[in-house]
């Protein structure tokens, strides 16, 4: 599914701003910095950091629901 649009503001505020937090080093690390770097040049470093997080927060989510059930993570 793919959205546009604002971030949601439903939800705890204290995850947002750790996940915020932890997108600021991840954008760095060799995995994300491709995606951040392109994402940054066409919506702004602000969006690219909020994307950075949404996708720290996907892995986090499918890490712990494949834990959970058992499966072998990604």
């Amino acid at each position: 599914m793919v959205r546009h649009g604002h971030i949601s503001k439903q939800g705890s505020v204290w995850v947002r701003w750790v996940l915020c937090e932890a997108a600021q080093t991840a954008k760095r690390h060799p995995q994300f910095a491709a995606s951040y770097q392109v994402i940054a040049r066409r919506r702004g470093k602000k969006i690219a950091t909020t994307a950075i997080a949404r996708k720290l927060l996907t892995r986090a989510y499918h890490l712990l629901t494949d834990a959970a059930s058992g499966g072998a993570p990604h």
